[in-house]
């Protein structure tokens, strides 16, 4: 009984911070930041928004994913785990910074997909319907 009157607390908690339009995730989306005051707003992040609005301006020119992604690693630009990774290295502790991850076609498509970069902040698509089960649902859009 305990552990379900938690979950319904937790769930509902959540679900009224989504309705006030407070972020939730985990990590940043790329291209913003989280306000220093308030852990739950964005803000657009200046080194990478460039990036993202030249990934929207190669789209609808009329360039695919493959070709982005493309574009984007010969440029020696930093894809967004890499970009994570860069931010959190210590030269005196890590040594030099290596390169490991580049743009893949279906991150770029994931980003160009995301309704955050339009600003819309869509969150809560999929539910758990129990406490005891790991099963997610989505919810219908309306």
């Amino acid at each position: 009984m305990y552990a379900r009157d938690i979950s319904k607390k937790i769930k509902s908690t959540l679900h009224t911070k989504a309705k006030r339009g407070e972020y939730l995730g985990s990590l940043d989306p790329y291209g913003y930041l989280r306000h220093p005051d308030d852990k739950h707003k964005l803000i657009v992040n200046e080194e990478t928004a460039p990036i993202v609005r030249r990934m929207f301006e190669m789209c609808a020119a009329g360039m695919g994913a493959m070709s982005i992604a493309t574009t984007l690693n010969n440029d020696g630009i930093l894809s967004p785990k890499e970009y994570n990774r860069f931010r959190k290295h210590n030269p005196d502790t890590d040594g030099e910074f290596v390169r490991k991850g580049f743009w893949t076609r279906t991150y770029v498509q994931f980003m160009l997909k995301n309704e955050i970069y339009v600003g819309s902040m869509v969150q809560g698509r999929q539910y758990t319907p129990s406490h005891r089960s790991k099963k997610r649902e989505p919810i219908p859009k309306l």
